[in-house]
């Protein structure tokens, strides 16, 4: 067997542990697995292409749920905005799950799952849908930005300042995400546990200079 050979074994094995075949499109008419099974060539693609729609209109609906959350005065109006927020998130999932069962090399597709899953705080199976989105094409790197927001969750500083360092050659714009992501998560911390990540911020900060891309969503 040759080592190409071998590496797409090794995706497709994490693709089925990831995915699993029960997933179904929570209350959005969809593909069944055995619809999904019988599908083949352009109509899987189709298909594909569907879901995906969906899923992104559900993440649309989870962004203004979580501002009609962060606008409310209110806790009732406020709590069930941050439900309806997360119920987006999880149909979302389920949408993006059935667009990779009909479309296993769909990169986009597995990015936007790490998203959603990060989202609900599946902090792990998102980085596992990041790195294989990333074993599908490299150099998609929108993933491993979102990567590295997911391994600041868990705390992993080194492995989210190696993302960093790899969208700092490659990708600059989306470096300068990941450092704002990386000053949220720094300003959450104790300043007592952070001395010498906040140090090595700093110098990253002069060495990539002024930054427009430093605000907005992350």
């Amino acid at each position: 067997m040759t080592l190409s050979m071998l590496s797409w074994c090794c995706v497709l094995i994490a693709s089925l542990l990831l995915y699993p075949t029960s997933v179904h499109s929570a209350g959005t008419p969809g593909t069944t697995s055995a619809e999904s099974q019988a599908l083949t060539g352009d109509e899987a693609a189709a298909a594909a292409a569907r879901h995906y729609r969906e899923a992104m209109a559900l993440k649309a609906e989870a962004w203004h749920q979580q501002a009609e959350a962060a606008n409310s005065s209110e806790a009732a109006a406020r709590n069930a905005a941050l439900a309806s927020e997360r119920s987006a998130y999880q149909a979302m999932i389920d949408q993006l799950q059935l667009a990779l069962k009909n479309a296993p090399r769909y990169v986009e597709a597995a990015t936007e799952l790490g998203y959603a899953l990060r989202q609900t705080g599946k902090f792990r199976k998102a980085i596992g849908a990041y790195n294989y989105a990333l074993g599908i094409n490299a150099e998609h790197f929108a993933a491993v930005e979102y990567r590295g927001q997911a391994y600041l969750a868990i705390n992993n500083i080194d492995k989210a300042k190696q993302d960093y360092l790899t969208l700092f050659r490659y990708a600059p714009e989306l470096a300068d995400k990941l450092m704002s992501a990386m000053d949220h998560w720094l300003a959450s911390q104790p300043a007592d546990s952070t001395g010498a990540f906040s140090q090595w911020l700093r110098e990253r900060k002069a060495l990539a200079g002024p930054s427009t891309n430093r605000s907005g969503r992350w």
